[in-house]
């Protein structure tokens, strides 16, 4: 259940997919050895996710929930938020000017140049 909810919040097709085709898998392979465990099907030799012996069959089921959790934390980043243009247009001063991010002074920082004595 909580792959196919992934796979639904995936932030791409690609993402989606891959979940839900990992959520598949593992469902299969479980409701497989289920299957052959209650004698509805033949013998098969699939191990139990994350339960049964088989030491490939562990490192491919882990890869896949890795897998998954990479999308899930993709997910769960939202996107910028998306900035409004310019209602003038800027000057190249204006566009190159180092901000000041400390907050002291709430503007920009004055450059090294216009700093000297007698500049205008």
């Amino acid at each position: 259940y909580r792959g196919l909810v992934i796979s639904r919040h995936a932030p791409d097709t690609f993402g989606g997919l891959l979940v839900a085709g990992v959520t598949c898998w593992l469902a299969y392979d479980a409701m497989l050895n289920i299957a052959v465990m209650t004698a509805l099907v033949p013998p098969t030799g699939v191990p139990l996710p994350f339960i049964s012996f088989g030491g490939s069959s562990l490192v491919a089921t882990l890869a896949g929930v890795g897998l998954m959790l990479s999308v899930s934390r993709a997910a769960g980043k939202s996107p910028a938020p998306e900035r409004e243009p310019e209602t003038k247009p800027m000057d190249w001063r204006e566009k190159s000017a180092d901000y000041d991010l400390s907050g002291r002074n709430r503007g920009r920082r004055v450059s090294s140049i216009s700093r000297r004595r007698g500049a205008p």
